[in-house]
């Protein structure tokens, strides 16, 4: 029923920040407040459903994510600063497409007031889709995430008719990448896609998904892949499909001239890893191509050590593989565990910052290029399609103008106070919007939401949510840059005009006038 959770909360809207998440539980560091405190960790929600802890829960996160966005922003402008004549007008237009992206995400962002005891509820934000924003990663990770859950509970004959398995793929890289290129990750998905197209990879594998991961190490920047499998059970299977898997990978990603004898320890360490590979075979592998295959089960983690987990180094957690005796909502946690990884910042450091000298080459290389995918029974156009693969599609929307007209009826009659329950009256609420970044959640007031002195908050003269989110998308795409991206950021390095973003709206504090 409607009025259990925030009205229209639960549905995509474009240019929204979901609603939704999944064993979401790890704080952003770094970050103080405003009294230069470390952040109070976000507040746990109780097992039986509470919407208020759970809104001001899901707003926090948020305002978090802004808050990082802003750091990123300051950083990536000093950064400029000192290396402009260095970049080029090309990467300049990149950095700067960049930085007002994620200043301006959640800038727009919608709330419902209610007059009686002016508690705010939070509805959802415009955001701006950037690859490397923490609110739209997030916002992109609990959307795929939602959409594979809401899959497998209507289709659950696939948890029993296969194997769920998590393949993870690397390569052998330096510190100036792998064949070439720094940003490898074009080149490391044309082999897998490659390698998916062989007969021993569709005899045993049905469907599946991934994601690129790239992260920093010792070796340089590594970009690698995570994906979900669906394997047709048989006896043997992991292991077959490791051992052909290993074959094939190790020959597409050697180096061809390399004459090099393979080493007996690493060797070894094949033969231990899989009971189906033998020595002979372990040798006839080339030492210049990957030899680390990773293919599990599904697992749950966590950070305190619990009954049946033990430590894993490459997670820094616990875990515990999912047994075929679970229920299936531990069955599908380590679904959602398999997709975590798929998006996360690129060029992170572990400081929190980003190593701006690699985002010169990753931001023009990703751009308008997707770094997740789906394949086999669960691509849509395959032959062996799933019947309800269309769903899985970002653009999907299942009866979406029958579901609005529904929310827009009940929610005009149906608002609850998110704190007593009790119906709410339209005239008794109202909705505002107010950019992210004015809006604190008070850790000493049981995290509720409040404004700061210099918020602007701005009422929409509306008492329906979803034309309210309508008002704010009309908003948000009349307050674009007016400036040439050089020419902006020019004057911002000469402090005349705020890094924020110049608005193309006569506001006043009771009405909107769109220009």
């Amino acid at each position: 029923m409607y009025y259990s959770i925030p009205f229209f909360n639960n549905i995509e809207t474009f240019g929204m920040n979901s609603s939704i998440c999944f064993q979401e539980d790890v704080m952003i560091s770094g970050i103080p407040d405003d009294r230069g405190q470390p952040l109070n960790p976000i507040p746990e929600i109780e097992k039986e459903f509470d919407r208020t802890a759970y809104n001001r829960r899901r707003g926090l996160r948020t305002s978090r994510q802004v808050r990082q966005n802003a750091i990123i922003r300051e950083a990536c402008y000093d950064w400029m600063q000192k290396r402009e004549e260095a970049l080029t007008d090309e990467e300049l237009t990149y950095f700067t497409d960049f930085t007002r992206k994620i200043g301006n995400c959640c800038h727009h962002s919608l709330f419902r007031e209610y007059k009686e005891d002016g508690a705010i509820e939070f509805i959802g934000s415009h955001t701006c889709k950037h690859k490397n924003c923490h609110v739209c990663n997030a916002n992109r990770s609990k959307k795929t995430r939602r959409m594979w859950r809401s899959f497998f509970e209507r289709n659950s004959d696939l948890l029993k008719r296969f194997d769920f398995m998590h393949l993870t793929l690397t390569v052998p890289h330096t510190e100036e990448g792998w064949r070439g290129e720094r940003w490898y990750a074009t080149e490391l998905m044309k082999q897998f896609n490659w390698m998916r197209k062989k007969p021993f990879w569709k005899y045993h594998v049905y469907g599946g998904e991934f994601g690129i991961e790239a992260t920093r190490n010792d070796a340089g920047f590594h970009i690698h892949i995570h994906s979900l499998l669906l394997v047709h059970k048989s006896k043997q299977n992991r292991n077959e499909l490791h051992k052909a898997i290993m074959q094939s990978w190790n020959t597409q990603t050697a180096d061809k001239a390399s004459k090099a004898a393979m080493p007996e320890e690493r060797i070894a360490a094949i033969c231990e890893g899989n009971k189906l590979i033998t020595s002979t075979e372990a040798r006839q592998l080339n030492p210049s191509g990957a030899t680390f295959v990773g293919l599990e089960s599904l697992y749950v983690s966590s950070k305190d050590k619990k009954r049946g987990f033990h430590w894993c180094d490459r997670i820094n957690a616990y875990k515990r593989y999912v047994r075929p005796s679970d229920d299936q909502d531990t069955f599908l946690s380590g679904i959602m565990e398999c997709m975590k990884y798929h998006f996360e910042p690129m060029a992170m450091q572990d400081n929190g910052c980003y190593d701006f000298e690699l985002l010169r080459e990753i931001l023009p290389a990703i751009k308008g290029k997707p770094l997740y995918r789906k394949f086999g029974a669960f691509h849509s156009r395959a032959k062996n399609a799933h019947p309800e693969a269309h769903t899985l599609s970002f653009n999907y929307k299942d009866d979406a103008e029958e579901i609005i007209a529904d929310l827009e009826d009940t929610g005009r009659s149906e608002v609850t106070h998110p704190e007593t329950g009790k119906p709410v009256a339209k005239e008794d609420f109202m909705y505002f919007l107010v950019s992210m970044s004015k809006v604190y959640f008070d850790p000493e007031d049981d995290f509720r939401i409040k404004l700061r002195d210099s918020a602007f908050p701005i009422d929409l003269h509306t008492q329906s949510c979803i034309e309210a989110i309508k008002t704010m998308e009309m908003i948000a795409s009349k307050n674009k840059d007016r400036f040439s991206l050089r020419n902006d950021f020019k004057l911002i390095q000469q402090g005349k005009v705020d890094a924020g973003p110049p608005s193309s709206m006569s506001l006043s504090t009771n009405s909107i006038c769109l220009n």
